[in-house]
C-alpha cells in the first residue's frame, strides 16, 4: 500500500445543455516540492505576484512599509535546477531614471513600477507612474545585454490618453493596454513594438463605458475579456475587429486567465471557477473552487483557491485534487500550520505550462497567525511567505482495477426524496488509492445531491451539491470488497436528468 497519497474524489462539472460530474484520478502520483522566494525586500507592507512563465520567472510589485504609495516593480528568476532563486528589482535591473523629461526643461519624478508580465521569450510589460498621476507603459527585453527598454508610442491611439496599464503580453509580443481616452472612457489596445505596429487582428474597443476586466491575449491573436462592464456583463471573444458573445455566458463572469489554444478561465456569480472551451463551445464549472477565478495552462490545467481559501485546487485532465497533502520539503510545515493559502486567484498566469513531469509549477502565499494576551493585551501577529510548489513524481500504485456499473442509464426522478441508487460489486483489495467517475445528464446542476456508500456501510458521502464542500474519508488501507452505492438526488422541480454511468477505480 502506499503511504501519504490520500484517497482522491475529485469533482468538476460541465454545463451547457447537460452536466457531468467527472470523478478521476492522475494517471501518476505527484508532491508538489516546496521553494521558498528569498531575498525579498524587508517587512514589504504588499507583495503581489502576478505570474510565473515557464522559465521559472515571477513577476510582480511590492509595497515598502515606510512608503505604501511606492510600489516597486520586481522579478524573480528560479535557477535551473529549481533548488535557489534571486530577486531583482525591475527600475534598478533596467536602470530606470528616477526624473523623466516630459518637454524640453520640464522633468516629473517616477513614483512607482509595476511588472505586468514577462513571456517564455523574455519580454515583458511594466506600468511606470510620475508624481503627476500619469502613467505609461513600458517593454523591455531581458535578452538583450544590457537589457533594453522603450516607452510604448501613444502616436497611434487617441489623443490626450492615459494609460492605465498593461494587462497581457502573448508570445508573438503583441501587448494589451488598457487606457483612458480624452473622454473619460476605457479602450484597449493593442501594439506589437518587435515591429512597431499594431496587428491587423487588433481595433481599439469603445462602448463609452468602462471596462470590467482587462482581458487577455491568445497566441492567435484574439482578446478575450469582459467588454461592456454591465452589472452582469456578457463575455466575449474579441477577433478580427468584432466582439462577439460566448454562448452560455449569462451569469455574471469574469475572465482571469487564457492559455495559447484560447481555452480560458475565471469567475463570477455562480460561486464557482469555471473554464471556457471554444471548439466544444462548453463552460465547465469546477464545484468547490473560489468564485474569484483561477489561472489555465496550454494543457488546460487550472489551479485556483478553494472557496475556504484552506487550500489550492489543481484542475488536470478531469482530476480536480487538493494540494496542501501533496506538499513536501522544508517550509511545508508552514503551509501545513497556515490559516490560509492562495493562489492569488484574482491575477493570472501562476501556473506554468508541464514540465517532463505532465505538471505545472505553481505560485502561491500562506498566512499564519498568532494570538498572545487577552483582553486590552491582546496581540495578534500574522506573517505571510511566499512560495513555488514544484511538481516531482513518485512511483504509482503497482495495480489497479476498474469496475463499471451495469444497471445505469437509469431516470433521476424529479424533485423526488427517494431519487435513484446505482450499485457496483467490487473485488477484494486494499485500496491505495481510490477514484470514482460519474457521467449525469442534467440541465441545471443545482438541484442535484450526488452520494457514495462504501461496502461497510458507513454514513453516505456527498460527492456533489454545486453548493458546498466535498467531505471524502480516507479510505486507503481498507478492503474495496463488497457492493458500492451511488445515490443521486434532485431536489428541485422541472428539471430532470439522467444517470449514465459510473464506476470507481482501486489502485492498490
Amino acid at each position: 500500500m502506499k503511504i501519504g497519497i490520500q484517497s482522491r474524489i475529485a469533482i468538476s462539472v460541465f454545463l451547457l445543455a447537460c452536466l457531468v460530474v467527472c470523478h478521476s484520478t492522475t494517471a501518476q502520483q505527484v508532491q508538489f516540492r516546496v521553494h521558498q522566494f528569498n531575498g525579498l525586500p524587508d517587512e514589504p507592507s504588499a507583495f503581489i505576484i502576478h505570474g510565473i512563465n515557464d522559465n521559472g520567472i515571477a513577476f510582480g510589485y511590492w509595497n515598502s512599509t515606510g512608503d505604501p504609495a511606492g510600489r516597486r516593480g520586481f522579478f524573480y528568476v528560479l535557477s535551473e535546477d529549481r533548488t535557489t532563486g534571486q530577486y531583482f528589482d525591475l527600475a534598478t535591473y533596467l536602470d530606470l531614471p528616477s526624473q523623466w523629461e516630459v518637454s524640453p526643461g520640464v522633468f516629473i519624478n517616477l513614483e512607482r513600477t509595476i511588472c505586468r508580465r514577462i513571456n517564455n521569450a523574455g519580454l515583458g510589460t511594466a506600468q511606470v507612474r510620475f508624481t503627476n498621476g500619469q502613467n505609461k507603459v513600458i517593454w523591455f527585453d531581458m535578452n538583450a545585454s544590457p537589457p533594453t527598454w522603450e516607452l510604448m508610442p501613444e502616436a497611434d491611439v487617441v489623443g490626450g490618453s492615459n494609460y492605465y496599464n498593461a494587462s497581457d503580453i502573448n508570445e508573438l509580443g503583441d501587448i494589451l493596454i488598457r487606457f483612458e481616452n480624452e473622454i473619460g472612457a476605457n479602450e484597449l489596445y493593442v501594439y506589437n513594438p518587435l515591429n512597431s505596429q499594431v496587428p491587423a487582428e487588433y481595433v481599439t474597443y469603445d462602448d463609452g463605458s468602462p471596462i470590467e476586466g482587462d482581458g487577455r491575449l491568445t497566441n492567435s491573436r484574439k482578446v478575450v475579456g469582459d467588454l461592456d462592464g454591465q452589472p452582469e456583463p456578457p463575455l466575449f471573444v474579441w477577433q478580427s475587429g468584432q466582439p462577439v458573445q460566448l454562448l452560455g455566458s449569462d451569469y455574471e463572469n469574469f475572465v482571469t486567465d487564457i492559455n495559447s489554444q484560447g481555452q480560458f478561465t475565471g469567475g463570477g456569480s455562480i460561486g464557482s471557477a469555471w473554464y471556457y472551451d471554444p471548439p466544444t463551445q462548453q463552460f465547465q464549472y469546477l464545484h468547490g473552487a473560489t468564485d474569484y477565478g483561477s489561472s489555465i495552462n496550454d494543457s488546460g490545467d487550472i489551479v485556483g483557491d478553494t472557496q475556504d481559501r484552506s487550500d489550492i485546487f489543481y484542475y488536470r485532465d478531469g482530476d480536480c485534487f487538493l494540494l496542501k497533502s501533496l506538499i513536501v520539503g522544508e517550509g511545508s510545515q508552514f503551509i501545513q500550520d497556515a490559516v490560509e493559502l492562495r493562489c492569488f486567484s484574482s491575477n493570472w498566469g501562476l501556473l506554468t505550462n508541464r514540465d517532463q513531469t505532465g505538471y505545472g509549477m505553481v505560485v502561491c502565499a500562506a498566512e499564519q497567525v498568532t494570538t498572545t494576551g487577552r483582553g486590552r493585551n491582546k496581540t495578534v501577529v500574522s506573517e505571510r511567505r511566499y512560495f513555488i510548489l514544484i511538481p516531482e513524481i513518485l512511483t504509482p500504485p503497482g495495480n489497479s482495477e476498474t469496475y463499471s456499473s451495469t444497471d445505469t442509464p437509469l431516470a433521476i426522478p424529479d424533485n423526488d426524496q427517494g431519487g435513484v441508487a446505482s450499485n457496483i460489486s467490487a473485488g477484494d483489495h486494499t485500496i491505495a488509492n481510490l477514484t470514482v467517475n460519474v457521467n449525469i445528464s442534467h440541465p441545471r446542476p443545482s438541484d442535484l445531491n450526488v452520494y457514495l456508500i462504501d461496502p461497510a456501510g458507513g454514513p453516505a458521502i456527498e460527492l456533489f451539491n454545486f453548493t458546498g464542500d466535498n467531505n471524502v474519508p480516507n479510505f486507503n488501507g481498507t478492503s474495496s470488497d463488497g457492493t458500492w452505492t451511488l445515490e443521486v438526488y434532485d431536489t428541485r422541480n422541472r428539471k430532470t436528468g439522467t444517470l449514465n454511468s459510473w464506476s470507481i477505480k482501486v489502485d492498490y
